[in-house]
Parts: C-alpha cells; structure tokens; sequence
C-alpha cells in the first residue's frame, strides 16, 4: 500500500528542512520551493492561507501521482545526501583547471567572505566605463 499523502508530505517537509542555506541569496532559498510546493500538492486550495496551521484533510492523490511524489522525494534525497560526487567525485584537473587554476578557490573564497557578511569593494572593472 502506498504511504498516504500525509507521510509523503511530512518527508517533503522534512527534505526541505534537509536542505542546505544559501548564503548568497539568503531571501530566496530553495528548502521554501519545496515546502511550497508540497503545499500546493496536498493540501486544498481554501488552505493555502495559512499551510503550517492546516490540520484538515489532504488531498488525495491517485496512483500515478503518488508514485510520481516518491520519485521526486527520492531525487531530493539522492540530492540532500549528495551521491552523485561521493560515486564520482571531482579530480584534481577537474578542480583546479590548466587554464585557470585558482579559479574555483576563488569562486569558494567568495562564498566564505559572502557568508561571514564581508562586502566587496573592490572594483571589478577599474578601467570600465559607462557612456
């Protein structure tokens, strides 16, 4: 018997809680797609006005969308846990390219600075200018 809306909902919840911040766009994350979502699939429409208080019933969804449901729960697990790089992970050429090696340390350096809420002052451009 398939879990009920309930129970997929609740791990939609939970995946969302799951998911890691983003620190450069800390107003727009990810984790509240998902818990967007799941509302908009579950729960009634007359419902939305307030998702988290929502004790009533759900909608129930049919076979297909319920195994639709798990294989996208699935996805975000396979995402949260990060499978893909521990199965293929990254080499040193893949990391620190030939052309431009310091690149990607560069890119993380920036998201570090970003995420202690340092601000860039330095021009990118200094001999850029307008018309």
């Amino acid at each position: 018997m398939p879990p009920s809306s309930q129970t997929l909902r609740t791990a939609f919840q939970t995946a969302a809680s799951q998911w890691p911040k983003d620190v450069l766009r800390p107003s727009l994350q990810f984790s509240d797609s998902i818990r967007k979502a799941s509302d908009r699939i579950f729960l009634p429409s007359a419902a939305t006005t307030s998702p988290e208080t929502y004790q009533g019933p759900l909608i129930t969804l049919s076979k297909v969308q319920h195994q639709k449901a798990e294989q996208a729960l699935a996805s975000l697990h396979r995402l949260i846990e990060n499978r893909a790089l521990k199965s293929h992970p990254m080499t040193e050429r893949t990391s620190k390219p030939a052309s431009f090696p310091k690149h990607y340390a560069r890119i993380q350096d920036a998201i570090d600075r970003t995420a202690r809420g340092e601000v860039f002052k330095k021009k990118w451009f200094p001999n850029f200018r307008w018309k």
